[in-house]
């Protein structure tokens, strides 16, 4: 396996820490960004294409490409958090791997 110097190291004269560090910045890339895809999916999926005043679902938000869906405004709330939130980590830890490499 090549690092980013060029320098060919093979997977077995990775030291432990560095393997126990590369697989927990790859396992968290995967866990925190599954938590957006996962909350995008679950709104696309159930919410409403109309509003719907009784249920209290009327701030609209667009999810899966475009596709407007109306939630509650807990929901947009934490929705909001999570795409504001979640790729800087995402990148952050991808970064990371790559450079632990």
């Amino acid at each position: 396996m090549d690092n980013l110097w060029g320098e060919t190291y093979e997977w077995s004269e990775f030291p432990a820490w560095r393997k126990v560090l590369l697989f927990g910045c790859v396992a968290l890339f995967f866990i925190i960004g599954y938590q957006l895809f996962s909350k995008e999916t679950d709104i696309y999926t159930t919410a409403p294409s109309a509003p719907v005043v009784e249920t209290k679902q009327v701030v609209p938000v667009r999810v899966n490409h475009g596709t407007r869906r109306y939630v509650a405004e807990k929901e947009a709330e934490q929705l909001k958090y999570l795409r504001d939130t979640v790729p800087s980590v995402v990148i952050v830890l991808l970064l990371g791997a790559v450079t632990i490499l």
